[in-house]
């Protein structure tokens, strides 16, 4: 038989989850949240929330952790992707620029 499938939550319901798990977030924090929540979604940031859990199967967080905490990392990872892409970048069209000019001037020549 087919698992069911959890209940949709709302933002608000979902910082509340989170608040209920021990994030510790006043206003300020869950205005911003609910953004983060909205840009991306609560299982994608849930990845970088994990390493703040002191347990995998409750999801509670260790004491102490922070809005902050969470968006450092997600930020981090973030930043981290974009220097990642920019070296990719440089090194996609120096590659591409190498192999075409290897391909033009390696080619014979027709005469005439």
């Amino acid at each position: 038989m087919p698992t069911p499938y959890k209940p949709a939550l709302t933002i608000t319901d979902q910082i509340q989850l989170l608040k209920t798990r021990g994030l510790k977030l006043n206003s300020a924090d869950e205005a911003r949240m609910a953004a983060l929540l909205l840009d991306n979604s609560f299982s994608r940031l849930a990845e970088y929330w994990r390493h703040f859990e002191t347990d995998p199967v409750s999801h509670q967080f260790a004491p102490g952790t922070t809005m902050a905490m969470i968006t450092g990392a997600y930020q981090f990872d973030v930043r981290l992707r974009q220097i990642v892409a920019e070296g990719l970048a440089v090194f996609e069209v120096a590659s591409i620029q190498a192999g075409l000019s290897d391909i033009h001037h390696n080619r014979p020549v027709p005469l005439s």
